[in-house]
């Protein structure tokens, strides 16, 4: 009987560790889902606005002054990834103000042609965005501090739609070589409601409405625009696929092919009139 009174109190303990893990998880992975999305949809939208208005450009120098003052505004001067990474370590404070000044910090370097990563981008308003919600809800510390990797891995998950490989980044990236593994479960949930709210629950809102996803809506865009380019700018090919934010030259390439049933260098030479078309069958 004591066995079993034993293993019955166990069995209510880890329910109750289990239950708390989830319902944290659902704010956690809330509000990275929307806010990793409207990154995205931000970055992306600014992308295609300076692929298609080139002067913007001339105004990077303007938005690295106007990204500095804001970084002084919200006090967040030289806070990075390593104060997230701090808040689990020592549960050293990370202030909220962080997110508005990673997001607007990033959101207008890619308007004006600068460049910045979203990886980092994702850690630290992720981080931030766990740890203070653990402190709005009074959590121990420790509990605060595994909130903090829920965060990371949740917007990571809604920027880049890969749940587990977001928990598994998130609990590794902390210590080089280890992870912080009691944090997987909590964070693999948090991943998954991020996901759901992310970047894929809006293409198949924009599906319903249009007929196609998000991503078939942006390629389209992009390939008109880069099609666009070549018949009335002097840029080269490269340029014009670094202009319309594709990375993977062999990839724009097969896209545009498949879209105009020529090479971009054909395109340019056909539609400008300095070579023949090509017969049709």
């Amino acid at each position: 009987m004591n066995h079993f009174d034993t293993f019955q109190r166990e069995a209510k303990a880890a329910l109750r560790v289990a239950l708390q893990w989830f319902f944290l998880a659902i704010p956690t992975g809330l509000v990275c889902g929307l806010v990793g999305t409207l990154f995205h949809l931000s970055v992306e939208c600014v992308t295609e606005l300076r692929a298609a208005q080139p002067w913007l450009l001339f105004l990077l120098p303007a938005a690295g002054l106007l990204i500095t003052a804001l970084y002084k505004i919200t006090k967040c001067e030289g806070v990075g990834t390593n104060n997230v990474i701090r808040a689990v370590q020592s549960g050293e404070p990370v202030s909220i103000l962080l997110v508005p000044a990673i997001f607007l910090g990033t959101v207008l370097t890619h308007l004006c042609g600068g460049s910045a990563g979203r990886e980092g981008a994702a850690l630290q308003m992720g981080g931030s965005i766990g740890w203070n919600l653990g402190t709005l809800l009074g959590l121990k510390d420790h509990v605060r501090r595994t909130e903090s990797i829920r965060g990371m891995a949740a917007f990571f998950s809604a920027l880049f739609g890969t749940p587990l490989s977001a928990t598994l980044f998130g609990i590794m990236v902390e210590d080089v070589g280890l992870a912080f593994s009691v944090a997987f479960v909590p964070g693999f949930a948090a991943a998954l409601i991020a996901y759901g709210v992310s970047l894929a629950y809006v293409s198949e809102c924009v599906r319903a409405q249009t007929g196609r996803t998000y991503k078939e809506l942006l390629q389209k865009h992009r390939m008109e625009t880069a099609a666009r380019l070549l018949r009335r700018s002097d840029l080269n090919i490269q340029q014009i696929i670094a202009q319309v934010g594709y990375e993977n030259t062999s990839y724009f390439y097969r896209l545009f092919h498949e879209r105009y049933g020529l090479s971009p260098r054909e395109y340019r030479l056909v539609r400008t009139g300095t070579a023949p078309r090509r017969p049709t069958a």
